[in-house]
């Protein structure tokens, strides 16, 4: 048993760290409604929107122009309230529209007075705008920055267009037109940098003029080098003059950012799939982050397919839902490709999907909406493997209120994770409200659990961990350090295999939390795999506390050992992940003291 004194002076050192632990800077200004969101719908809706049965001559198009595009919509009975309803039962923040295309007929859905591409009559995206300001969610509007489909064989640019295009031998492109507009026959929009330079920022000063409530631009195919990202940066510096909280997203594959972009989005799709553990965890292919990032994925498509109209499983459903829980859990925000048909509405397989999201955010919305990414900058509990095949995320609000999301269950109806650092009140499991069975020892947090059903046929088992305290040293007055710093932008890097944490004094510890920098992608990680941890007094004489394997992983890992009191921690680096000696890169290192 502690002596009462024992205790008192524990409850003071925790009440301290309470108020002494810093919260680390993450990055530089955000903007405003961006670093609020949760979800984003990213709908692709143009003259490709419909059953492959009514492709136009075997093309990629059911439209031939924005004629038959519009009339379609209005024989389908679109409407922007029903658009909007899909956001709302998805949760998301925003709504991402992305017709004008280069696979998707570049078709402008509003009266556009800037030749160029097709344009309809009725006026969609004005609609769609004052619809979602009504509910309070934003529009942001796709950009492509390819207009090397014009003529639908983007492999060979010399080959003549279908005969049916509506601008003859520029097909999809009005070249003559906008040469017209603009007094220069010397601009030819099938140019990648006449596109962006030109016509481009024409369309973006007319959706500005005309619809001052848009929320932003989301840019694809922008390149960051050249003539090409030049372009980029006069665009982008112009959008903020003109309407200063637009935020620009743009397609960010290449890590390469230019200067006005607001928002890095980097794209899961096909061709940029790297391996990855587990397969829903689509973060995990890149090497970046956490920041507001915008993770953009699809699911059945990026837009509407009549080829799969059946609806799915629960099952599939659930493992398609666990994605924008890792992307928010991670510190990104979901880009949720999911493709409305000529209504607005959903076909049957996605709107199983919407419905089921719906239901499951009717009791989980509180564990991703409005919360933090737990394991990175800010604290949390660690994400990752955990026992018995389990593997989850997690997420917190305040000091204090943590969630872990369960994704894949382990085994049997023990849940064991690292406690890291925290001393546990009570758990919850928060679609019931039932209070759980917990034990807490050795840097570890116990849970017994009675059913996976949420897990296996819904998205996650979610548990809400209700703590007192967070045991990590405060690290004021230690001799610097970039992994003692309290800013988890700056990292430590040493060619030689050892990191040494001079606590100033000796002080009792009982773990090492390593959060290490998101700089590899899981098939080539330069993360830590073998590692030893000594203390010593003096900085001279060493003695092992710990010993073993770090997973390959993103997110913070806690190395738990028998309390010892030291001045000094060295985490010594035997191998990394992808078979390299040990160099060391650290973000943000966390003495943890004993329990109580």
């Amino acid at each position: 048993m502690i002596s009462h004194p024992a205790k008192i002076r524990c409850l003071l050192a925790a009440l301290l760290m309470l108020v002494a632990v810093p919260v680390p800077s993450v990055s530089a200004a955000e903007p405003t409604w961006f670093s609020k969101a949760s979800i984003g719908w990213f709908p692709h809706w143009g003259l490709g929107t419909g059953r492959p049965a009514d492709r136009v001559e075997g093309s990629n198009y059911v439209y031939r122009n924005a004629e038959e595009f519009e009339r379609a919509a209005e024989t389908a009975g679109w409407s922007a309230d029903r658009m909007v309803n899909v956001a709302k039962r998805m949760r998301a923040s925003y709504i991402t529209i992305a017709s004008l295309h280069s696979r998707l007929g570049y078709v402008k859905i509003w009266p556009s007075g800037v030749p160029g591409s097709v344009a309809t009559k009725r006026d969609f995206l004005g609609e769609l705008i004052a619809a979602a300001d009504r509910q309070g969610i934003k529009v942001v509007v796709y950009i492509t920055g390819d207009p090397l489909w014009w003529n639908d064989n983007r492999n060979d640019q010399q080959a003549p267009p279908p005969a049916w295009l509506p601008y003859g031998d520029t097909g999809w492109l009005d070249v003559r037109g906008y040469q017209a507009y603009k007094g220069d026959p010397s601009i030819d929009i099938r140019r990648r940098v006449d596109w962006k330079r030109h016509y481009a920022k024409d369309v973006i000063d007319e959706i500005i003029t005309r619809y001052p409530k848009v929320a932003g631009f989301w840019f694809d195919g922008w390149g960051a080098s050249g003539a090409e990202g030049q372009a980029a940066v006069e665009v982008f510096n112009h959008i903020h003059s003109r309407l200063p909280g637009a935020v620009t997203i743009k397609n960010n594959g290449s890590g390469v950012a230019v200067e006005g972009e607001d928002v890095p989005a980097m794209e899961d799709c096909a061709s940029c799939l790297d391996r990855k553990e587990p397969d829903y965890d689509i973060t995990t292919q890149h090497a970046t982050g956490p920041y507001r990032f915008e993770s953009a994925f699809e699911t059945l498509g990026w837009w509407y397919r009549h080829s799969d109209t059946a609806a799915w499983t629960p099952q599939q459903y659930a493992f398609h839902l666990k994605k924008p829980i890792v992307s928010i859990a991670n510190g990104w925000v979901p880009g949720w490709g999911i493709g409305n048909d000529m209504s607005g509405g959903l076909p049957p397989a996605p709107e199983g999907m919407v419905a089921q999201m719906d239901k499951y955010m009717s009791w989980a919305s509180e564990s991703l909406v409005g919360v933090r990414g737990g394991g990175y900058a800010f604290g949390g509990f660690d994400p990752g493997y955990w026992n018995d095949g389990a593997y989850g995320v997690t997420t917190f609000r305040g000091r204090n209120t943590h969630y872990l999301h369960v994704l894949t269950p382990p085994s049997g109806k023990q849940l064991v994770v690292p406690d890291s650092g925290y001393d546990v009140l009570f758990v919850r499991d928060l679609k019931t409200g039932r209070f759980l069975p917990f034990k807490q020892a050795n840097g570890k947090l116990t849970v017994d659990v009675p059913s996976w059903d949420g897990a296996l046929t819904e998205a996650s088992t979610v548990l809400k961990v209700q703590t007192f305290r967070n045991r990590a040293l405060p690290t004021t007055g230690w001799p610097a350090s970039a992994a003692v710093d309290g800013d988890y932008n700056t990292v430590f890097r040493s060619a030689d295999s050892a990191f040494t944490v001079d606590m100033a004094q000796a002080r009792k510890v009982a773990g090492l939390r390593v959060v290490q920098p998101e700089e590899s992608k899981i098939t080539a990680s330069t993360r830590i795999k073998d590692y030893t941890l000594s203390a010593s007094s003096d900085g001279v004489t060493w003695t092992q506390v710990a010993a073993g394997q770090l997973a390959n992983q993103r997110g913070s890992q806690t190395i738990s050992f028998d309390p010892v009191s030291t001045r000094y921690l060295r985490l010594s680096v035997g191998s990394l992940q992808n078979g390299a000696a040990g160099k060391i890169a650290l973000a943000e290192v966390k003495a943890i003291a004993p329990r109580c």
